[in-house]
């Protein structure tokens, strides 16, 4: 259940950074929005600065929103690394006791599934670094 657990945090993370784009993105329509309004001479614009500031707001809290969730997966992910890495070392703990008593076959199954989970650690790892390098 771990490695689907991981699975659907990684889902989350894509969904949290598209959304992370699409914000960003209407943040620069804003600011388009806002140049226009105050380099315009139309007398009439004035008037649409309190619905641009309000859309503004509710951008910004957006933002917030999304930074906090994505931050919390973040660190979701790093548990379910950590997690992961212990099970790795049980895993190839069983993995020898299985060979030991002859069970050639079920300790080369587990010693597989220790390989893809040390794989997927280190794109772990390595995610978590490049969160790291960026903050």
């Amino acid at each position: 259940t771990l490695l689907v657990e991981i699975s659907i945090l990684g889902a989350r993370l894509d969904h949290l950074i598209d959304c992370f784009k699409y914000i960003n993105q209407q943040e620069e329509i804003l600011d388009i929005n806002w140049v226009t309004i105050f380099s315009s001479s139309d007398p009439c614009i004035p008037a649409y600065i309190p619905t641009v500031a309000r859309v503004n707001e509710k951008h910004l809290a957006q933002r917030q929103i999304i930074g906090r969730r994505l931050e919390e997966c973040f660190n979701e992910i790093v548990v379910a690394k950590n997690t992961l890495i212990h099970y790795v070392e049980m895993n190839k703990s069983f993995s020898e006791e299985l060979k030991s008593e002859g069970c050639l076959n079920l300790a080369k199954d587990k010693l597989m599934i220790c390989k893809a989970e040390s794989l997927l650690i280190e794109r772990l790892k390595a995610f978590s670094a490049e969160k790291n390098y960026r903050d």
